[in-house]
């Protein structure tokens, strides 16, 4: 017996697949889309295979007559074992009931030889590979091992949509993961974060993207739903000071400079305490400070597979992911640079997509705006302003503009651009809504007031309706 004998396989489904295509031609409907010639063990199977998809390919009838002529036309019936073998393939097929269990069985055993094919390299691997691209390259193994698995879940005919629909509708109306953004203004602006979503949030550089994914992401992780936080821009102890800033509303300049006192040391440690008890995960680099000077990796290594491997484990810990959030995809590494920085944007935001999917949570994640809007008459960034942005639009669900504005005029002045001719003030951002795959467009602005220093977001449009039912709860009481 050779080594290629023990790989995983059944030749007598193969055998019983190819039967009852010859029995009931009309089973290559439901076996197609399941079964590729190359997924059969015996060669002789694959060639035979592929001699009934060239008939189907053409719309002929598929029997034992039409495949003869075919593999007589290509040269390959007495390879194949001639007619006397096809006609066994008949004689041993009982009915064609079975030809898709047939054909998953033949698919199974097919990824089970590359899967222990892919075992003997990654051993390979660890003996010999370079330990800093080991988990890349282990990975790339086995995902070319699971590869072009087909699938029967693609098709779906009239029954199949009715079923999938009953199936559906109860589920959607009884499902708790749908998630509220912070604030009002966000709600009513901004797409729904429903599980398997994709937000962007778009601006200039220095305009607020990172601040409002930042109070997103604890806004939810404060309410208790595990939140799993990338940050490829900032260091993972800057994200953790500013974190504490919005637990104390304590300026978070004063803790980056070192100066507090005592007191104020034994708050910080009760407040750093308090975070601990959120599930918030954080995915970067640690940047530690020592004598003023941050020391480690530059965070811009940060790539969505070590994203990804973080909310495996915290989905292996019992604890998924709520929400994704991911500052930002510029500053994210793909996982296989191509040296085309849009091929590489394209790869990263894929992934970031692909994440959402995998594990049933809405991701929120930030994109720079390119610097050409800020010298044209409407400052008002659309997606075509979007740096490198590739499929950001196609592939994101919803897509956000946030804009500062006084970054571009003085307080007091009116903003032209804007359509309610506003006043411009300081810390205040618009933010409006240009794609919204589950609603309609929504291009009235929304405004929101800024805490930079404290890293938080506040409604603007609902202050003054917000202190009234104050002052009102007040008198009664």
């Amino acid at each position: 017996m050779s080594k290629t004998d023990l790989l995983p396989h059944n030749v007598e489904a193969e055998r019983a697949v190819l039967g009852s295509l010859l029995i009931d031609s009309e089973c290559i409907y439901r076996v197609e889309p399941l079964l590729k010639p190359e997924s059969f063990w015996h060669e002789r199977h694959g060639v035979i295979y592929k001699a009934i998809l060239r008939l189907f390919a053409r719309r002929t009838s598929i029997d034992l007559l039409t495949l003869v002529d075919e593999l007589k036309a290509g040269g390959e019936l007495e390879e194949v074992g001639g007619e006397a073998y096809l006609v066994d393939l008949i004689r041993d097929t009982p009915t064609s009931a079975h030809a898709v269990h047939y054909a998953r069985v033949v698919t199974q055993h097919a990824v089970r030889r590359r899967l222990v094919m892919a075992a003997g390299e990654l051993a390979k691997l660890a003996h010999e590979g370079e330990y800093e691209h080991l988990g890349l390259r282990a990975e790339g193994l086995v995902q070319q091992a699971l590869r072009d698995q087909p699938r029967d879940d693609l098709f779906f005919g009239p029954e199949e949509s009715v079923q999938l629909l009953k199936e559906q509708l109860p589920a959607l109306r009884q499902q708790s993961n749908v998630l509220r953004w912070s604030t009002r203004t966000l709600n009513k602006v901004a797409p729904k974060l429903l599980p398997g979503s994709l937000v962007v949030i778009a601006a200039r550089t220095g305009h607020g993207k990172s601040f409002l994914m930042l109070h997103e992401a604890l806004y939810h992780a404060r309410q208790g739903r595990p939140v799993l936080l990338a940050t490829a821009e900032n260091t993972v102890s800057d994200t953790l000071i500013r974190t504490m800033s919005n637990v104390l509303g304590f300026d978070s300049s004063t803790i980056f400079a070192g100066e507090w006192d005592d007191e104020m040391d034994r708050v910080l440690e009760a407040s750093a305490e308090e975070i601990g008890d959120w599930p918030l995960y954080l995915v970067g680099h640690a940047g530690l400070r020592r004598q003023g000077i941050v020391r480690g990796d530059h965070p811009a290594q940060v790539t969505p597979a070590e994203i990804r491997r973080m909310a495996l484990r915290m989905e292996q810990a019992g604890v998924p992911p709520a929400l994704i959030v991911v500052d930002y995809i510029q500053a994210l590494a793909p996982d296989r640079p191509t040296g085309n920085v849009r091929t590489d944007v394209n790869q990263v935001v894929w992934a970031i997509k692909n994440m959402a999917l995998e594990f049933a949570c809405p991701v929120i994640t930030g994109c720079q705006v390119v610097r050409a809007v800020e010298s044209r008459g409407n400052r008002m960034p659309t997606p075509a302003d979007m740096k490198e942005s590739g499929v950001i639009e196609e592939v994101a669900d919803g897509l956000l503009m946030l804009i500062d504005w006084s970054q571009y005029y003085e307080p007091g002045e009116v903003i032209q651009e804007a359509k309610d001719r506003r006043i411009c003030r300081e810390n205040e951002w618009m933010i409006y809504s240009v794609k919204n795959r589950w609603g309609k467009r929504e291009y009235e602005a929304g405004w929101l007031r800024t805490q930079l220093e404290f890293a938080r977001v506040h409604d603007l449009a609902y202050e003054y309706e917000e202190e009234l039912e104050r002052r009102l709860a007040g008198a009664v009481v």
